[in-house]
C-alpha cells in the first residue's frame, strides 16, 4: 500500500513521507490548487405571492469549485416593448451553513402588480461569480375590494 503525508498548506514546499509498507521515502512536491468560479446556476424557479412579492428559488452549484461566500439575485424590469430597463437591482443573499436549494422573498415596493419581471440567480466563490440564467414572471394583479 502506498501513501502520502504531509502538514504543509498548498502551494508551500512540502516534505511528504512516502512508504510502501517496505520501503520509506522523503519527497519534496509542491501541490498546486487552481481555484475556479463556481459552474453554472440552474434557473431560479419563481412564484408570484402577491401584486408586489415574488419567492425565488434556485439551488447550489453541482460543482462549487470552492466555498460559496454568497448568493446574489438579481431583478430587473421588463418593459411593454419586452426589453429589459436599467438599472438591475441586487441582493444579496448571505449563506448560512450549506444546503442544496435556496430561496429569496422579493417584498420590494419597487414591485408593481401585473408588471413583468426576470430574475437570476448569482453564486459567489474567491475565485468568481456564476450567473444562471433569466427568468421572468409577472406579479399578480392588484386585488380590488367591492
Amino acid at each position: 500500500m502506498l501513501s502520502l503525508h504531509s502538514s504543509n498548506e498548498p502551494g508551500e514546499l512540502s516534505q511528504w513521507l512516502c512508504h510502501d509498507d517496505s520501503t520509506i521515502n522523503i519527497i519534496s512536491v509542491i501541490i498546486i490548487i487552481i481555484i475556479i468560479a463556481p459552474d453554472a446556476v440552474a434557473r431560479p424557479s419563481l412564484e408570484s405571492i402577491s401584486s408586489s412579492a415574488v419567492k425565488v428559488s434556485w439551488s447550489a452549484p453541482r460543482q462549487p469549485n470552492g466555498i460559496i461566500t454568497r448568493y446574489l439575485v438579481e431583478r430587473r424590469l421588463i418593459l411593454d416593448d419586452g426589453a429589459s430597463a436599467d438599472p438591475v437591482t441586487v441582493t444579496v443573499v448571505v449563506v448560512p451553513p450549506y444546503r442544496e436549494n435556496y430561496e429569496y422573498l422579493d417584498e420590494s415596493v419597487s414591485l408593481r402588480p401585473h408588471t413583468t419581471y426576470e430574475y437570476r440567480a448569482a453564486a459567489q466563490t474567491s475565485a468568481g461569480l456564476t450567473h444562471s440564467p433569466w427568468t421572468s414572471i409577472v406579479t399578480r394583479s392588484a386585488s380590488t375590494s367591492l
